[in-house]
């Protein structure tokens, strides 16, 4: 009865699931999970608006680069990392991570 809720052990897999996610293992149901957990914390972000403006300045920057304008690019990718957003452009388009 003493560890019907260990917190301890909780946010130890938590942090372990994060760190998993960051690496960039995880789909659409893992992040979920990851959500679900914090929420039995008391922990719960709202990222789909930023997610969102995320993907609209990376579709800008794409959209910039195909029209060689480098300068505008270049200006988005820094206020993307101003922003703790870190860009990885690959031959599948473009992945992003939180720093």
């Amino acid at each position: 009865m003493d560890e019907d809720f260990n917190s301890a052990n909780g946010i130890t897999v938590v942090f372990e699931m994060a760190k998993w996610i960051n690496s960039g293992n995880y789909d659409a149901a893992v992040k979920q999970a990851l959500a679900t957990m914090l929420e039995v914390f008391g922990i719960v972000f709202v990222e789909e608006d930023l997610n969102a403006e995320i993907e609209a300045l990376i579709q800008k920057r794409q959209e910039a680069r195909a029209n060689r304008d480098f300068a505008t690019a270049d200006q988005i990718r820094d206020q993307l990392a101003a922003q703790g957003i870190k860009l990885l452009d690959t031959k599948d388009g473009v992945r992003w991570t939180r720093d």
